[in-house]
């Protein structure tokens, strides 16, 4: 069939139009946090954002994220490449045209990671362990909750408003904040040591508008805390401690438990962003984990110290 001048001219001003178009997008997105926050993250020398943010990678750079903050160490999380099979439905929207347009500009390949959690670890040993002259009260206030199994987190114990504003765009439910302190006191030759878990509401966040469904993962971010600080005291109950070594090995001990506990924090949203059924074996792992250092609770210890 003879196609008209003026019809060839509309055929061929067709294919121009469509021959520069796809519907893959240039850059991947990935969901990133990092225990601590918040730590700045890079990609090929250019800074994408701080943590916890979405960020656009470049689909064709195989470099890696690099994830920064000061005082700790710079950590390089890498891509893995994966085909984006998407690449066919340019069939059903431009013909197939769009695909030597997506291989060219490398939109036909994309990333396994959508999102990321990671713990980053202190250059140098910090501060986890404070010698006082009385101990802080163990009571409830408007800015932190100390441990009791018995009381669970509410909605209204988060009250950061300025990462809800942060964090409007994004996909996470709530974040929870929350540590042992460490405190004691010298007397003599003996070493009064309290350890309690707290949480920091000013620093904890929660959309409303996920109702309660985010409070079964939060709480086992605050369970997760206290069975460290039950792992730091059965630690110390076997240590020997003298007038000389108390307070550089007591913040020893508390700073390696520390890394433990952030790493392992990041181990638990890692896993469940990946594969949300996996709350429940969080949920169950946790609570064994909990009555395996039951005989831990008491927050008190005291030791004598030797010479």
């Amino acid at each position: 069939m003879k196609i008209p001048f003026y019809g060839r001219l509309l055929l061929l001003s067709a294919f121009f139009t469509v021959g520069c178009t796809s519907i893959l997008a240039y850059k991947h997105k990935i969901l990133v946090n990092t225990y601590p926050v918040p730590s700045k993250i890079y990609r090929d020398g250019k800074e994408l954002g701080t943590t916890p943010c979405y960020v656009k990678v470049n689909r064709k750079s195989k470099s890696p994220l690099i994830i920064k903050r000061e005082g700790y160490e710079t950590k390089e999380i890498p891509l893995t490449p994966q085909f984006n099979f998407f690449i066919f439905t340019n069939f059903f929207f431009n013909y197939g045209i769009g695909i030597p347009i997506d291989i060219i500009t490398g939109t036909h390949k994309g990333f396994k990671e959508k999102k990321i959690v990671t713990s980053i670890t202190p250059i140098e040993e910090t501060k986890q362990s404070y010698k006082v002259n009385s101990f802080i009260p163990v009571e409830n206030s408007d800015e932190y909750n100390f441990y009791n199994l018995k009381s669970k987190l509410r909605i209204n114990d988060f009250k950061n408003k300025e990462l809800k504003k942060g964090l409007k765009n994004l996909m996470f439910g709530a974040t929870t904040n929350s540590n042992f302190l460490c405190q004691y006191i010298i007397k003599d030759t003996t070493v009064q040591v309290q350890i309690v878990s707290i949480f920091y509401k000013q620093y904890s966040f929660y959309r409303k508008s996920g109702g309660t469904s985010f409070l079964i993962h939060e709480q086992q971010h605050y369970n997760i805390t206290e069975v460290f600080s039950r792992k730091l005291r059965k630690t110390l109950l076997n240590t020997t401690f003298t007038k000389n070594n108390i307070e550089v090995v007591l913040n020893k001990i508390c700073f390696s438990t520390y890394k433990e506990l952030v790493a392992f924090q990041a181990e638990y949203d890692n896993s469940v962003y990946s594969k949300p059924l996996k709350q429940k074996e969080w949920n169950k792992k946790v609570e064994n984990l909990l009555n395996e250092y039951a005989q831990y609770q008491d927050i008190n210890l005291s030791f004598h110290l030797s010479n």
